[in-house]
């Protein structure tokens, strides 16, 4: 009988310990980022070349901002923005700012992570 509840014992404290991982995303996965404001800035060259402004808040400090740049099948844009961690295990959970300017080229999206930005005006 005792001999059985020592055999236990390290299944039960593995079982235990391997729960206190933390939900946080694997090193490499994307995690979501709050945007607070989006600015289409047109840089004063020729040709005309654009930038997008976005201010707002990181998971945490262990992550830095990453983005993709993606054409619809009619030819809008669409700038993914999103975090990624750094792979650190112990960081502190709370929000980070975010500032981040995003060549453009002269490509002018229609949206940021599936919401509509503002039309530039012209000139």
């Amino acid at each position: 009988m005792k001999a059985d509840l020592f055999a236990a014992i390290p299944l039960a404290l593995f079982a235990l310990l391997s729960g206190c991982a933390g939900p946080g995303a694997p090193p490499g996965g994307r995690l979501g980022v709050e945007i607070e404001r989006v600015e289409m800035l047109q840089l004063e060259s020729f040709p005309v070349q654009f930038l997008l402004h976005v201010e707002g808040w990181l998971p945490n400090p262990c992550s830095s901002p990453e983005w993709e740049i993606l054409e619809n099948t009619d030819g809008a844009f669409d700038v993914v923005l999103y975090a990624i961690s750094d792979g650190s295990e112990a960081c502190i959970q709370v929000l980070a700012p975010l500032e981040v300017n995003i060549p453009l080229g002269d490509r002018q999206p229609i949206t940021l992570n599936g919401n509509p930005l503002p039309l530039q005006g012209g000139g």
